[in-house]
C-alpha cells in the first residue's frame, strides 16, 4: 500500500506541476495575449486596427472621408440623370399653335452636362483606372495616362473616391487629380 501511495502522490504532484507550466506558457504566448486584448474590448492603436481590418479584408476609412457603397453611387447617378432630364425639360418651351411651325424648322439645342462624376473604386491598378476614365470619356487614350503614371512612379498613389471631370481632359490634369485625392 505504501508503494501505491507514493505513486499516487507523485502522479498528483506531476499533474499539478504540468497544469501550472501549461498556464505559464499560455500567459507568455504573445499571440494569445493579443487575442485576449481584442476580446476584452480594450482600445486598439491605429496600427492594430489597420492590421485587424486587413486580416478581415476590410478597409479603415477616416471619419472625415465619405465612403459610398455601389448601391449609393448608382442612386446618386440615377438622381443626377433625372435632375438633368428635368432641367432640360423645364428649359425647353412647350410649342403652341402659333409657334408650332417655327419650332419644327429650328432644332432645339439639348443641354449636355459638362462635368462628369466618376467613382474610382479601391484597389484598381493604373491600367484599369485609365480604361475606366476612357469608358466615361474623360480621356481619349488610356496609354497616355498609364505612361505618365509609370514615368513619375505614381501607379501605387492613385486614390479611390468620387471625382468630377470635364469631358476629354489632358492626361497631366487627370494624373494630378487622381493622385491628390477627391
Amino acid at each position: 500500500m505504501l508503494k501505491n501511495r507514493t505513486f499516487i502522490i507523485g502522479l498528483g504532484i506531476g499533474l499539478i506541476a504540468g497544469a501550472v507550466l501549461l498556464q505559464l506558457l499560455w500567459i507568455a504566448d504573445p499571440e494569445r495575449n493579443e487575442a485576449t486584448a481584442e476580446q476584452t474590448g480594450l482600445p486598439m492603436t491605429q496600427q492594430q486596427l489597420a492590421l485587424e481590418a486587413e486580416r478581415l479584408q476590410l478597409k479603415v476609412v477616416p471619419k472625415d472621408q465619405i465612403a459610398y457603397t455601389t448601391a449609393q453611387i448608382e442612386e446618386i447617378k440615377r438622381r443626377a440623370i433625372e435632375d438633368d432630364k428635368a432641367k432640360s425639360a423645364a428649359t425647353t418651351p412647350s410649342p403652341t399653335s402659333s409657334n408650332a411651325a417655327s419650332s419644327t424648322s429650328t432644332p432645339v439645342p439639348t443641354v449636355q452636362p459638362t462635368a462628369l462624376m466618376v467613382y474610382i473604386p479601391d484597389k484598381l491598378d493604373a491600367t484599369s483606372v485609365a480604361h475606366l476614365l476612357v469608358q466615361y470619356k474623360v480621356l481619349q487614350e488610356p496609354n497616355a495616362l498609364i505612361d505618365l503614371l509609370l514615368q513619375r512612379g505614381l501607379t501605387e498613389k492613385i486614390r479611390y473616391g468620387n471625382y468630377t471631370f470635364d469631358k476629354l481632359n489632358d492626361a497631366e490634369d487627370v494624373m494630378k487629380k487622381i493622385t491628390a485625392g477627391p
